[in-house]
């Protein structure tokens, strides 16, 4: 329940009245307090100044009469003006006392506040309390020619008139504050009345109620406000509309695209698609507001959709959707300052294009199926030839670089059609790979031909997470390629040296051998098709010169570099594989 204007500005302002009605109070009881004080004090004063005459008469020839006539006046004057009357010698012994008969009992009075002022300024005075009459009493001394002249009223006069002035002053406060409080009422209704009005305007316009508006506006700085409320609403009226059209038109433009197009946003919630992507999808319902995994059965695509979500980072994939078409799926996020606020899909369609893909692969299959079977067969007649000739040396020989040459032959084919495929750019799946299982596999592979040269092969992988995101094909034809290098270009009875090792974000596959090495100006160039530095050793080691471009291509659909280090003593391959 929101708090009212109107209520606040009763309890400020009513607050504000109690509190000048209190500090009225405060003030008036002072000042009316300060008043009765020096006009009580002005009528001592005088009435001290009759006593002191009335002292001094009695003072003539006949002194014990005249004093005796003396104290009985002033008595009088103690009773009618219902003061305590105090005769005062210098040295403080008290000669005369209205109240006291035996003067000889009160104490010395010379250190009595208003005896010492009066003393010294001629008039003393004091508020205290008095022991005798057990009353607060108000002192007014007076200096005489030979005594201190003291009179003393009790204050309970005083008292009373200013309870019953406080009184007065309470009761026409109370009377006051529910006059103003009910003032107020009635001008904080007409104040508040239009700021309500506002209220219930923008509160129904938010809720949907555009044609709301505000009527019978004042010429004040309320109803130029109410005014500018109305003109705000037509202005928002007026961009809604807008906005509605230009919906449309996107809606139309959306529909009109062949690919399937959907935006996501940052919650998850398909908020736009077209007819083309429900197509796609197969989706019977309506996906708009639905969980894009409600919508989207297919577990690759989803997850891809939440890492972007997650990382607002773009993907392009291929997907095999319902019906066994193939798409290649755009996610691409859009982001509002440096927040992600949703993805857009776009799914195009590249059956076709796959079916024409995998017809070239057939035909370039078939193409060297064709070329290898007349080399198979040669090969099984010079087989046959060699088994059954007698000792014919030159015939032997003869034969013997015929199976060379056409194994080699065999060995260029099928690198050519890795490497077609490499170069293709195909998009290899990406998977979970342990690169110490396969570096050993493509030992066990390459013993063989180890024991033919007597090459040790030595290892050293670290115990570390082996588990690395990449393609197993890819990392397969890497490997195997770089270390059957590392053999064929190895001396007799050399070695091999394996070793894996971390830097930094890095796992680092160091393949070395004890080879003939890699001239400096040659390096550059090792990687590309058919180059060979040595074209007869190459022959002798049965290279076709497309293995370290293999590994180059492999690499870089991997994302993997590979650098070279060579010298007279051996060449070090280091295959660079990021894993943060």
């Amino acid at each position: 329940m929101p708090k009212k204007i109107s209520n606040k500005i009763i309890i400020y302002f009513s607050m504000l009245i109690v509190i000048l009605i209190f500090f009225l109070l405060f003030f008036i009881n002072n000042l009316v307090r300060e008043m009765y004080f020096n006009m009580l004090s002005r009528e001592m004063k005088r009435d001290l100044k009759l006593v002191e005459s009335y002292y001094a008469a009695g003072t003539g020839e006949n002194r014990r009469t005249d004093q005796l006539i003396a104290k009985n006046k002033i008595d009088r004057i103690a009773e009618i003006t219902e003061m305590r009357i105090t005769i005062i010698d210098y040295s403080g012994i008290v000669v005369y006392d209205s109240n006291v008969e035996d003067v000889s009992t009160l104490d010395n009075h010379r250190y009595r506040k208003e005896v010492n002022e009066a003393i010294s300024v001629l008039y003393g005075e004091s508020i205290r309390y008095s022991n005798t009459l057990k009353i607060n009493m108000l002192y007014i001394a007076k200096k005489g020619e030979h005594f201190i002249f003291r009179a003393a009223k009790p204050l309970y006069e005083i008292n009373n008139k200013l309870s019953n002035l406080k009184r007065t002053i309470l009761l026409s406060g109370i009377i006051i504050i529910i006059i103003s409080i009910i003032i107020i009422m009635v001008i904080s209704k007409k104040i508040s009345g239009p700021i309500r009005e506002a209220v219930i305007f923008s509160q129904n316009f938010a809720m949907g109620d555009y044609s709301s508006r505000i009527m019978n506006y004042d010429d004040n700085e309320i109803g130029i406000l109410q005014k500018s409320l109305n003109d705000m609403a037509d202005i928002i009226n007026e961009k809604i509309n807008n906005l509605i059209i230009e919906q449309k038109k996107l809606k139309v433009t959306i529909e009109s695209i062949q690919e399937g197009i959907a935006v996501i946003g940052n919650s998850g919630k398909i908020l736009i698609c077209n007819s083309a992507f429900g197509n796609m999808l197969n989706i019977n319902t309506e996906p708009v507001d639905k969980i894009y995994y409600e919508i989207i059965w297919n577990s690759s695509l989803n997850e891809k959709i939440k890492y972007t979500l997650s990382t607002g980072k773009r993907i392009t994939l291929e997907v095999a959707l319902s019906g066994g078409n193939v798409y290649t799926a755009v996610i691409n996020p859009f982001r509002e300052e440096d927040n992600i606020r949703g993805i857009l899909l776009v799914l195009h369609d590249i059956t076709e294009q796959k079916k024409i893909d995998q017809i070239k692969t057939e035909l370039i299959g078939n193409m060297s199926h064709e070329l290898k079977t007349p080399v198979a067969i040669l090969m099984g007649y010079l087989e046959t030839m060699r088994e059954h000739l007698n000792d014919k040396k030159m015939m032997e020989n003869l034969i013997e670089k015929a199976l060379a040459n056409i194994e080699r032959q065999n060995s260029l084919i099928d690198d050519i059609l890795k490497l077609n495929k490499l170069e293709e750019d195909i998009r290899f799946l990406s998977e979970t790979i342990d690169i110490e299982e396969i570096l050993l596999n493509c030992i066990e592979i390459l013993m063989p031909k180890c024991e033919k040269k007597n090459i040790n092969i030595e290892t050293a992988f670290i115990k570390a997470d082996r588990n690395i995101q990449g393609n197993r094909f890819l990392a397969e034809e890497v490997f195997f390629n770089l270390v059957d290098n590392a053999i064929n270009y190895n001396i007799n009875k050399g070695s091999v040296f394996i070793r894996t090792v971390i830097t930094d974000n890095s796992l680092i596959v160091k393949i070395k051998d004890t080879g003939i090495g890699i001239p400096a100006d040659s390096i550059d160039r090792i990687f590309e098709r058919f180059y060979r530095v040595d074209k007869s050793r190459s022959r002798q080691t049965g290279g076709t010169g497309l293995g370290l471009s293999i590994v180059k291509h492999a690499a870089e659909l991997l994302g993997w570099s590979v650098n070279v280090l060579s010298n007279n003593s051996g060449t070090e391959f280091q295959v660079i594989i990021k894993i943060s």
